[in-house]
């Protein structure tokens, strides 16, 4: 009876349900439909009506119901790596710049915790924000420098062993790794941690707890 009321609360609109991260496909599945667990940590569900051919399920933070590589849409909107993001949404308080880098700010999330929950956090700051993805070496190192320790970074190769993508869905360019890395060290290593000491990555498994540096775009 109280699994019906919930439910049916759901249903209503009276309850707004939690964002579910997901880690891997078989988590994903619909009415008896498999789906994809995405990079961003969530799933999505064939949709034809959709370019990509897919579209996030009704539990996925501020993806939920877009399509997949469609973080925003309309005509006041920029492209980064791919991926459409809405202009003037500005970006939260605590938010700030980083030395070398003039067009995006960031915040520092000093909690250790997986990369999946690191990218829900970030995104749960607004549409415009994600786990920091480094594009080159100055970036890197700034981000880096903020955080004072290892911290997790934006891409990862849960969908395609040793095809690295970004959190934006796009394909990851910048990759300075570690000597013999990536290694996929005991199976499932599928996420990038910044190594502090080298700004180099390397491949770590997504449970391990890291810090995070989230990156919005104004």
């Amino acid at each position: 009876m109280r699994a019906a009321l919930v439910t049916a609360l759901l249903a209503s609109g009276c309850i707004k349900a939690a964002a579910f991260v997901c880690t891997n496909d078989p988590q994903c599945t619909r009415a008896g439909v498999q789906g994809t667990c995405e990079s961003v940590g969530f799933c999505s569900f064939p949709d034809s009506t959709c370019a990509s051919g897919r579209r996030f399920g009704d539990v996925s933070a501020t993806y939920t119901q877009q399509c997949v590589g469609d973080v925003g849409s309309g005509s006041d909107a920029s492209i980064d790596s791919g991926v459409i993001i809405p202009d003037g949404l500005g970006c939260p308080v605590g938010y700030a710049t980083l030395t070398g880098i003039a067009q995006h700010v960031y915040r520092r999330i000093g909690t250790a915790n997986s990369w999946q929950n690191q990218v829900a956090a970030c995104q749960a700051d607004g549409a415009n924000v994600y786990l920091a993805v480094p594009d080159d070496a100055t970036e890197l190192q700034a981000i880096l420098t903020l955080a004072s320790t290892d911290v997790w970074i934006g891409v990862d190769d849960l969908t395609t062993e040793n095809s690295f993508v970004t959190v934006l869905g796009s394909a990851a360019t910048f990759l300075p790794w570690a000597a013999l890395q990536p290694d996929d060290s005991g199976g499932g290593s599928d996420c990038v941690l910044a190594l502090s000491a080298s700004a180099t990555y390397d491949d770590r498994r997504c449970s391990t707890s890291g810090i995070a540096v989230c990156e919005c775009e104004p």
